[in-house]
């Protein structure tokens, strides 16, 4: 899977980000409709087009420093729930019942202020 695939069939998926803003966001979050299956994220917005989908992609690869990946969420049944795309490695998910994982908020995106330290000489 990768993230231009799920761009495209949006549709097929409840979509979400978070984050400050569309333009300063910091993860997606894709999941399936239909499957029985459901993730309850705390404190992040719903996507509500396609066009606002690719803007916030588009802000999610702009910080060349912070490299978003794309991460598929299993279950302790290793059935899919779904799919996060982030810099951000560190995601708390817990199981909530049978059939629901929760998804902790990631509230800021990393900022790259530049300067000269020691790692930047």
């Amino acid at each position: 899977m990768i993230i231009r695939n799920l761009t495209a069939d949006w549709n097929d998926y409840l979509v979400y980000y978070a984050g400050p803003s569309i333009s300063f966001p910091s993860a997606l979050l894709f999941d399936p409709k239909g499957d029985g299956r459901k993730i309850v994220p705390d404190q992040w917005l719903p996507v509500k087009d396609p066009t606002q989908l690719n803007e916030i992609v588009e802000w999610l690869e702009f910080r060349p420093t912070f490299t978003p990946t794309l991460f598929t969420i299993f279950g302790p049944d290793a059935k899919i729930y779904g799919y996060l795309y982030s810099y951000k490695t560190d995601v708390l998910i817990k199981m909530t019942d049978d059939n629901t994982l929760w998804v902790s908020n990631i509230p800021i995106p990393p900022i790259d202020y530049g300067g000269s330290g020691p790692e930047r000489q």
